[in-house]
């Protein structure tokens, strides 16, 4: 499957397209440039029919409502983040003066689920730290990881709904057993790969009692 990235917002997120030979393609955490990603997905690639959120933070689903009522997409996020699907409004609006439309999930998933497209499968990795159901996307030698893993780096866990201790073990556990060269793409900043975060992150060479956990 190929993944196409595009970087918008005052967050630098990064908004993954998924194509293959099938005649739709999926968003991964449409956010800030509504009609952008709409129309750059049926003009040049292929249009939505699919959007799956890594995670319920409103800087990966900002777009989300939009995309769905213009493409009629089904929404996908796991079980333990749909609530933020409403809740963010009022943050959206008193912490950044931003328009959030809420919206429902057509559909949930959990950890170990897959997610057929075409001739490909999305294996779904639950992965809460980040927040309660963040989760990567395992797509054959690629790793969708939202804000849980970046290039040396790991996502905050001082939110509502973070936990570090719980961060660190799913990445652990989860993401660095993975093949080290399998490809991640992170929620923001640059692509890496497992054994590179393996070798040069060094926040994953800390234990909890070094990391203040």
């Amino acid at each position: 499957m190929e993944i196409v990235t595009w970087t918008i917002g005052p967050m630098d997120n990064n908004v993954y397209l998924l194509k293959n030979g099938f005649e739709k393609s999926i968003v991964v955490d449409p956010a800030w440039d509504d009609d952008f990603i709409v129309n750059e997905a049926a003009s040049k690639h292929k249009p939505i029919g699919m959007i799956i959120l890594t995670h319920g933070h409103l800087d990966h689903c900002l777009s989300a409502a939009y995309v769905k009522e213009k493409t009629g997409a089904e929404l996908w996020v796991h079980e333990l983040d749909e609530h933020y699907l409403s809740e963010n409004e009022k943050k959206a609006k008193y912490e950044f003066g931003l328009d959030f439309t809420a919206t429902t999930a057509d559909k949930t998933f959990t950890d170990g689920d897959v997610i057929k497209w075409g001739d490909d499968e999305i294996t779904i990795i639950h992965t809460p730290g980040h927040t309660p159901g963040g989760s990567c996307l395992l797509i054959d030698n690629d790793l969708i990881t939202g804000d849980t893993l970046f290039a040396g780096s790991v996502g905050r866990w001082d939110f509502s709904g973070g936990d570090g201790k719980l961060l660190f073990k799913s990445i652990r556990e989860k993401i660095l057993t993975l093949d080290e060269g399998i490809n991640i793409h992170p929620g923001h900043g640059p692509k890496s790969t497992i054994g590179h975060e393996k070798q040069y992150n060094t926040l994953l060479k800390m234990s909890d009692s070094q990391l203040g956990l």
